[in-house]
């Protein structure tokens, strides 16, 4: 690497922003907005559940269908699963959400089993190839508003785009969520397209992580295994923060056009590029992508610019 100079870019607008009624969600290939009170509090690939100091508040699960849409269809096979079963006399939160959307969503109330899953909405969203049930986690004395909006801002998203907890990023087209690990203090989501992986992690808090060690010199440690062995990074600044930064000392070009055929065949053989930033005093934000030549400096810039910590 020729320099050290990381520059500073502003934060991209095409994350999805937090709004004043509530807070954005992005996961997986679906949007919604829900209270500013509700966190994400499980989640797996086409599924969320939303809680917040009393409890659950509302649970999602999505799938692409493929054809038409056939909510009869989809809800026998939650049948047979011993989940659900049809509801003729939807009532509470159910009944609200299912009030609050329009046919073109040809949305079938559901009652969960005993055995099963709890009472919610089974409906497509229109201009989408997505099917989602949702079960709102309501008491009886609860108005049913926050359900309500939930239900009506739900949208199709780019896959890519991720926007949850307080950070929110979002790949180049193609890569998809593959795995995913959340835990206290240390986030990481994996994207993948086809051999290319994007990692986007954060840590906190960072003025306890680092205590003595300097940002470079930390990243060399936790990264080492993620980039196969110890690599050395070098400390600059990224939009005005510390920061430093690791790339491969080959580039793309005649040697790196054949280098890229190989990596097509061998994966060890990826571009690897690395980057980790302290965007506040508490956290730590870092990026590794292993490719095969089709990230740039400048495009990976562009990926690690897309990623921030949003404001709760």
């Amino acid at each position: 690497m020729t320099s050290t100079s990381i520059h500073a870019i502003e934060p991209s607008a095409s994350v999805a922003p937090s709004l004043p009624s509530g807070r954005t969600i992005a996961w997986d290939g679906l949007s919604l907005v829900v209270p500013s009170h509700w966190e994400p509090a499980r989640l797996g690939l086409g599924f969320l559940m939303l809680e917040d100091a009393s409890g659950p508040r509302l649970s999602l699960r999505w799938q692409r269908i493929k054809g038409v849409f056939d909510p009869e269809k989809v809800l026998k096979r939650l049948a047979r699963r011993k989940l659900l079963k049809p509801s003729r006399r939807p009532d509470g939160a159910v009944s609200a959400m299912l009030s609050s959307l329009s046919p073109e969503y040809q949305a079938l109330p559901c009652a969960g089993t005993a055995g099963g899953g709890a009472d919610g909405l089974l409906f497509t969203i229109p201009g989408s190839d997505l099917a989602v049930l949702a079960a709102p986690h309501a008491r009886p004395d609860e108005k049913a508003s926050p359900w309500v909006g939930a239900a009506t801002s739900l949208a199709a998203s780019d896959p890519a785009i991720f926007s949850l907890f307080d950070v929110a990023g979002q790949a180049p087209p193609g890569f998809r969520l593959a795995v995913f690990s959340v835990q206290l203090g240390h986030f990481h989501f994996q994207f993948r397209k086809r051999a290319s992986t994007l990692d986007y992690y954060r840590f906190a808090p960072a003025e306890v992580i680092l205590r003595a060690k300097s940002l470079d010199g930390w990243a060399c440690e936790v990264f080492a295994q993620a980039l196969n062995r110890p690599r050395v990074f070098a400390p600059g600044y990224f939009y005005s923060a510390p920061a430093c930064r690791f790339e491969d000392s080959r580039r793309p070009g005649v040697s790196g056009s054949a280098r890229a055929q190989i990596c097509r065949l061998f994966p060890s053989f990826r571009f690897a590029r690395a980057m980790a930033w302290r965007p506040d005093d508490s956290k730590i934000l870092a990026v590794i992508a292993r490719h095969r030549g089709e990230l740039s400096p400048e495009s990976f810039e562009e990926v690690c610019r897309r990623y921030a910590v949003q404001a709760l």
